[in-house]
């Protein structure tokens, strides 16, 4: 493969330069070469520990070269079975909420969890700290690095929680370890520490 090494620094206003440097001497490969601008359209972004930003586009998860939020890669892209609604970020985690199943991105690996449910409301995923929690049809489900809980399981049946609210309407925030929430017919407060509603 071509790679595009430093041969040497020279002032603007040098006219010609002859390269006499043998191959051995040669300095460090240009890192940017693959480098790309982000995708058009990418939306949701979040920023991840070691300097990331990722975002999403569709079925897929883009992440940006550490610390070069202008530098993206394709080779760095994981695509999803279904459309990504929202992602967040608990620890050194990425959560990727779709239309179906959620996933957890770590480094390069990425991990389909098995006990999970559809995000129904991008703006209803909220970062707590060591969890992230967000709506489905069922209720709150709080994904962490010990749990995948679906948190007010002891609180609502599906269809007293579909009773009490339109899931796909709220919008929520974390406000002094709570998950503060608004939806089309009110709002409420949830205290993960003690399951209070």
């Amino acid at each position: 493969a071509t790679a595009f090494q430093l041969v040497a620094t020279i002032a603007v206003a040098t006219a010609t330069y002859s390269d006499t440097t043998e191959s051995a001497y040669l300095g460090s490969v240009l890192p940017s070469s693959d480098w790309l601008a982000p995708p058009v359209g990418l939306h949701g972004a979040v920023m991840l520990p070691g300097g990331i930003i990722a975002a999403f586009l569709g079925k897929d998860v883009y992440r940006c070269v550490p610390y070069m939020p202008h530098a993206w890669s394709i080779e760095d892209r994981v695509t999803m079975a279904d459309n990504v609604v929202a992602m967040g970020v608990y620890g050194n985690s990425l959560l990727v909420t779709t239309e179906g199943m959620p996933y957890v991105v770590i480094g390069d690996s990425l991990e389909r969890l098995e006990k999970g449910a559809a995000c129904v409301s991008k703006r209803s995923l909220v970062d707590m700290g060591y969890t992230c929690i967000y709506a489905c049809p069922s209720g709150l489900m709080q994904v962490g690095q010990s749990a995948v809980d679906l948190v007010t399981e002891n609180l609502f049946t599906q269809e007293k929680w579909l009773e009490y609210c339109d899931p796909t309407t709220i919008h929520a925030y974390q406000y002094d370890g709570k998950y503060v929430a608004f939806h089309s017919t009110g709002g409420f407060i949830f205290d993960p520490s003690n399951l209070d509603f």
